[in-house]
């Protein structure tokens, strides 16, 4: 066995026990181009561009910001200029680097995770102009050369330096493009390390377990979406390569493919992210683009198709194997739009995938989420046990608060989450632990209880999605003592919104106009916060009579590169020792509130919508809903 170098004497075998899937296999010849797709291909391709959404795709390639994106113009449309083009980006210039001072050595090293974007870049480049007979045998050595140098370079110092060492989405970048490498010189010779040494380390730099720790069980992934795609610029690339040419498909192994499905669920409608963890408020980048097929969405492909139809900000990276790989005539029945992710602590309810539907996402945490030790993740944790994101009409009406791990630790405390507070204090952010339980995904209830232990009192909150129209949060907790408790629910808009009204029992405030939210996300200047709009959607909050109801200013930091902003927080509050508190919430258009309430002795509600008449009682450790018109809705749940 030999050893990589200064990477801790990893060897060149990968574990049985990881299974065939994880086997390196390298195909037995070059093809060119074949990375993601062939010749085969061309024609559909060539007709494709010509209709949406493949020719705003199109458009954009052949902006030729990239060697790849000469080359492939050259590929599908036999232009001779840009393949001069991208010949002479690839021969005059070295594979770009990135590097990072290293004070401890006194050193710039290469920083392999941006690196690893250029260098990936690089190799599809050749992939594609290989096939052009203008390329002399001297200007593909010398490709050929620099992509074996960088091979080399990666595969002994992909742990051993910023960028490659950490684990996570960086180490998988760097490891997907030389795996990458490895398919495309398949049959390169006279080198330190040969393509199969490379793929082999590539291979056991993403599957070892402190690299795949990144995917949790049940599909959620230690940083947030954001990161997620970030990750799966390169890494879906290299699975689907790797699948072209070997036929082994790493994202079917089961916990990727619960990281796929989790991430399918973690958008509104319009393709923004939901805010949890370490995600900042954005929109998704074209992870599913190259799966949005029979071939590799499999069992999936309707709702990676669904996913990837949303994407108006598709990544580069994706733009020219997307033309070759999106399929925008998959049919297929898509799967319900509830899902509980009981290994991850999340369940999604949703009204149903369309733009006028209204979701939950509530979670809690399990205790295996690793908080000591070399593998800890602790500082991508949050103090939001039991918090919950309210969206409907694609507005966000009930926040959380994301990211800024690097920043400062002010963003993990419970003031920027959905939670209660028990005299003043909140979850824990690192040993409040919460567990899902009695998830019910389908029928007119949907609902799920997250329990925690934090202030000396038990905490189970239920949260119930009725008929797609209104939610339900009961709270229930168990003290030995009075305690002060303090329920809070945090909007999207700054105080004095237009709309907003606090009378008695209810507060109602609008949701911000979904354009002005491009517009936050663009914009340089903090002071837009102040002139955002009302949206088309409003949301009214039903506390229990016994709570003294309040509107105060919150803190919410939805973009970690921009200031915090100043929005509104409602929040009850009253004294017991154990309590149970209802609260309703009911999204509503502003032009149509077709849901409203009246109150019912204690703290007990009714609502009437279009053609409907439900009762919402808690008795003891019971909650009933039931329809008096017309009869037949009745669910009773265990609080």
């Amino acid at each position: 066995m030999f050893v990589f170098g200064a990477a801790m004497g990893q060897a060149d075998t990968i574990p049985a026990e990881w299974g065939p899937l994880w086997q390196p296999a390298l195909p037995a010849r070059e093809r060119h181009p074949y990375l993601f797709f062939d010749a085969r291909d061309h024609a559909r391709m060539l007709t494709r561009i010509k209709r949406e959404p493949y020719a705003r795709w199109w458009a954009r390639i052949g902006k030729d910001r990239s060697a790849s994106d000469a080359a492939f113009v050259w590929w599908l449309t036999g232009d001779e200029d840009a393949a001069q083009r991208a010949r002479d980006r690839l021969v005059k210039h070295r594979i770009g680097r990135k590097t990072e001072p290293n004070r401890e050595k006194g050193i710039d090293e290469i920083s392999l995770e941006p690196s690893s974007h250029g260098f990936a870049d690089y190799v599809f480049a050749y992939d594609l102009l290989a096939a052009w007979k203008g390329l002399s045998p001297e200007d593909s050595a010398t490709i050929r050369g620099r992509i074996a140098e960088e091979a080399n370079a990666y595969c002994e110092l992909l742990e051993t330096v910023r960028g490659g060492r950490f684990y996570g989405n960086q180490r998988t970048l760097g490891a997907s493009a030389l795996g990458m490498a490895a398919l495309a010189l398949c049959n390169h010779s006279g080198l330190k390390h040969t393509p199969r040494e490379w793929l082999t380390r590539a291979l056991h730099e993403i599957r070892r377990e402190e690299n795949f720790l990144f995917f949790r069980p049940g599909g959620l992934f230690i940083e947030g979406r954001g990161y997620s795609d970030y990750m799966a610029l390169q890494f879906v690339r290299f699975a689907v390569a790797y699948e072209r040419a070997t036929g082994r498909f790493l994202l079917g192994d089961p916990r990727l493919r619960e990281w796929l499905l989790f991430a399918a669920y973690q958008t509104k409608p319009n393709g923004q992210y939901i805010h949890w963890g370490t995600c900042d408020f954005d929109y998704s980048k074209g992870l599913f683009c190259m799966l949005a097929n029979r071939r590799y969405g499999r069992a999936r492909a309707s709702l990676f198709r669904h996913e990837a139809a949303k994407d108006a900000k598709m990544h580069e990276f994706y733009l020219c194997p997307a033309i070759a790989l999106y399929d925008d005539d998959v049919t297929a029945p898509m799967p319900p739009a509830s899902r509980a992710f009981l290994p991850s602590g999340m369940v999604v309810l949703r009204s149903g995938w369309g733009r006028d539907s209204l979701g939950v996402w509530f979670g809690g945490k399990n205790d295996d989420w690793p908080r000591t030790g070399p593998r800890a993740y602790w500082w991508y944790s949050h103090a939001d046990t039991g918090h919950f994101v309210l969206v409907a009409h694609d507005e966000l009406l009930a926040n959380d608060s994301a990211y800024d791990h690097w920043k400062s630790k002010d963003y993990y405390d419970a003031t920027f989450h959905n939670v209660p507070m028990i005299d003043g204090m909140g979850p824990d952010r690192e040993q409040t632990m919460g567990t899902l339980s009695n998830a019910v995904t389908a029928g007119p209830v949907q609902h799920a209880t997250v329990t925690a232990r934090l202030q000396d009192c038990t905490w189970r909150r239920t949260l119930a999605l009725v008929r797609g129209r209104y939610v339900i949060v009961a709270d229930r907790f168990e003290a030995d003592r009075e305690h002060e408790y303090e329920w809070q629910i945090r909007s999207a808009c700054p105080p004095d919104f237009a709309g907003t009204q606090l009378a008695g029992r209810q507060v109602t405030w609008a949701g911000v106009a979904s354009d002005d939210w491009l517009r936050l996300w663009s914009g340089r200047d903090s002071d837009e916060w102040q002139r955002v709009r009302p949206g088309k959607t409003q949301l009214t909050v039903i506390a229990p009579p016994f709570a003294k109801l309040r509107l105060e200013k919150g803190r919410w930091m939805p973009f970690s590169w921009k200031p915090e902003f100043t929005n509104q927080v409602a929040v009850a509050k009253w004294r017991a020792a154990s309590t149970t508190a209802l609260f309703v919430l009911i999204p509503n258009l502003r032009a149509n509130p077709a849901v409203a309430w009246q109150a019912l002795p204690g703290q007990n509600i009714e609502l009437r919508g279009p053609g409907w008449t439900d009762q919402v009682t808690v008795s003891g450790t019971r909650l009933d809903i039931g329809s008096t018109s017309p009869v037949g809705l009745r669910a009773s749940v265990d609080l």
